[in-house]
């Protein structure tokens, strides 16, 4: 439990010293192994702990950002307005909006 408190602690930390928090370039640490000693992609060779790698990473993603939000309110609670403005979440929106398009794009592609 000290453990996962020390590492709170830690990430906290972090995002509160930088605007793009370095806990996030953690993210790929899962699937470094992989890239070092597996020839070719990694989840045809080891499926399974592929899966487990994918989902630490996603995991640990999500644990980032949901500090790096909390943080955000923290600091936001000053001006005693809401998380984000019809702007910033417009924006966000059409990033996605985007990404799927493109996404769709590629795989239509032909081999």
């Amino acid at each position: 439990m000290r453990l996962i408190l020390k590492i709170t602690a830690l990430v906290d930390k972090d995002v509160a010293a930088n605007s793009k928090p370095l806990s996030l370039i953690g993210v790929i640490i899962p699937f470094v192994p992989f890239m070092i000693f597996v020839d070719g992609p990694p989840t045809d060779t080891f499926p399974v702990l592929g899966e487990v790698a994918f989902a630490v990473s996603i995991s640990w993603g999500l644990f980032v950002m949901w500090r790096v939000l909390r943080h955000m309110q923290a600091e936001f609670e000053v001006y005693e307005k809401a998380l984000g403005s019809g702007r910033a979440w417009m924006i966000l929106g059409g990033t996605l909006v985007a990404l799927l398009v493109l996404s769709a794009f590629f795989l239509s592609l032909p081999d």
